[in-house]
């Protein structure tokens, strides 16, 4: 549990101080999002590519969590072979991210670039096996663990695809890639969501 604190900290961290050197650099380069009265609903342009600060925080406590288990041994991450999948995941949906924001992207991409990230993940060996319902009844997926494993990680809702985001975030893809990171992270002794 303290690596995994650690991390959030660290992540905390990162993101906090990164922040505003992303949103100097996306007002010099008029990468803005402005208000169009419809879906993005703040009242002045914000700058994009906030997910850039995300991503690289995820990271860095990803890589943070690595090493401690590696030079403590305490933590015993049984996950490592998912690691690459969740890496090359996290990069496809961070990457159709900073295309949105620097050049639109239409939702069908965004959804075949999302789901093509967890077809990734699912590919090496992340899968939701179990479900527990109302904390008490505990249900065996079997074979539907594959299409609700990528379900869960291509539909779950994330704070910038709300409707009502106050920052009228573009992608979905810093939060995203975040969850992707969390999730594996967060899980210190079974790959599987419950």
């Amino acid at each position: 549990m303290l690596p995994q604190l650690a991390a959030c900290l660290l992540a905390f961290a990162v993101t906090t101080t990164l922040i505003p050197w992303v949103m100097r650099v996306a007002r010099e380069h008029r990468l803005l999002d402005y208000p169009d009265g419809g879906r993005r609903v703040h009242t002045e342009a914000v700058p994009r590519l906030g997910g850039v600060a995300i991503f690289i925080a995820a990271a860095v406590a990803t890589v943070f969590v690595l090493a401690w288990d590696r030079f403590d041994g305490s933590i015993d991450l049984p996950m490592t072979p998912i690691l690459p999948g969740f890496a090359i995941g996290c990069a496809i949906v961070f990457a159709i991210g900073i295309i949105d924001d620097l050049r639109g992207v239409s939702p069908l991409v965004k959804l075949a670039a999302q789901t093509a990230a967890a077809l990734v993940v699912v590919a090496y060996g992340f899968r939701v096996d179990l479900v527990t319902v109302a904390g008490a009844a505990i249900y065996t997926l079997g074979p539907l663990s594959i299409p609700v494993t990528i379900l869960w990680m291509v539909a779950s809702p994330t704070p910038s695809t709300s409707s009502t985001a106050p920052t009228g975030s573009r992608a979905r893809s810093p939060s995203s890639a975040s969850r992707c990171a969390s999730s594996w992270t967060s899980s210190s002794t079974t790959p599987a969501c419950s």
